[in-house]
């Protein structure tokens, strides 16, 4: 109690009183329309010459192709305490990736110990992750950023499943990529995603070396932590990306260019603990390839008939013991 009051008190020095009322008031009466708005017109004002910044940008002058490692492209994952350390389920998807990867991809685990060999994070915003004001969390989302901008890849979530090959024209791409479901007609109930509109996503992310996104977004990290020891809000990137989106005429239209893909990619966590169903299974890999997961639960692996669950299938996917046709690109 004492801590989160402590916390609460922090807010309202950083923020001041009338900002920090209204924001507390949002999001205790779960005004999400208001708490969004409210929180945007802050870091809009407060991010403004990095807006401008951004809208000067030249594309083809600053983005380069992706930075090959031993001509490879980089696939990044993070597992802060290292591979030992990781959750079983993260453990079992990030040995599957490294099986659904093609031939011009370097799988790159990023750890504390190695996470500055490859991305230049400022001692400003490291300091301040060290001293606790900080979380993981939101370090992780300041991580990628920095990964993309200095070495481009692909960034992905360790509690993402694959269940198709990943395909060297995918990776090879000149394009900024994330999961698209704008266009999905179903009701949204997660903050982050009404934040979105579900146009991109944190945990599933592509671009060059340098490209402008990931670049405006390390700049607007930077810009915040220089005056700010705490975060504003746990979707802090997306706030970001939304106010590039329609701020800057060059990030819309590339995100506006990224086709609607991955249209399952929360099905088989909606069927986890049901029986499993080899059809309706390929008929979300004929559009899916991606599936965010949570490691933060426990799964069944048989349900209450003793028919193996969506789980235990994936499971023995994973372990390679049992083989679902599939074509290598």
């Amino acid at each position: 109690m004492k801590n989160k009051f402590i916390k609460i008190l922090n807010f309202y020095k950083q923020f001041g009183f009338g900002f920090s009322t209204k924001y507390f008031y949002y999001k205790i009466t779960k005004n999400d329309k208001k708490y969004i708005q409210h929180i945007y017109n802050y870091l809009i004002q407060d991010n403004n010459d990095i807006i401008l910044k951004y809208n000067n940008y030249n594309i083809f002058e600053n983005e380069n192709t992706q930075q090959k490692r031993k001509n490879r492209i980089p696939v990044w994952v993070c597992w802060w305490q290292g591979y030992e350390k990781m959750p079983a389920l993260c453990k079992m998807f990030y040995n599957r990736l490294k099986e659904m990867l093609p031939e011009n991809a370097e799988l790159i685990l990023i750890t504390l110990d190695n996470y500055l060999d490859y991305a230049s994070i400022p001692d400003v915003i490291r300091k301040k992750f060290e001293k606790g004001q900080i979380t993981m969390t939101t370090y992780s989302d300041v991580l990628r950023n920095y990964l993309l901008r200095d070495n481009g890849g692909l960034w992905i979530d360790s509690s993402v499943f694959v269940s198709n090959y990943i395909t060297k024209d995918f990776l090879s791409d000149k394009n900024w990529w994330s999961i698209n479901l704008f266009e999905k007609n179903t009701k949204i109930e997660n903050l982050g995603q009404k934040i979105s509109e579900r146009r991109w996503s944190g945990f599933l992310q592509k671009g060059v070396k340098n490209n402008i996104l990931n670049s405006y977004l390390c700049d607007s990290f930077l810009h915040y932590y220089e005056k700010h020891d705490c975060t504003i809000d746990y979707f802090i990137q997306n706030f970001y990306i939304k106010i590039a989106y329609l701020n800057n005429p060059s990030i819309k239209k590339m995100i506006d260019s990224i086709p609607y893909n991955n249209w399952n990619v929360y099905s088989l966590y909606d069927n986890i603990d049901k029986s499993f169903d080899l059809e309706l299974y390929n008929k979300w890999r004929s559009n899916t390839c991606f599936y965010k997961m949570t490691q933060k639960r426990e799964y069944k692996l048989y349900d209450a008939n003793n028919q193996i669950t969506f789980y235990g299938m994936i499971k023995k996917i994973c372990e390679n013991k049992e083989v679902i046709n599939y074509d290598k690109k």
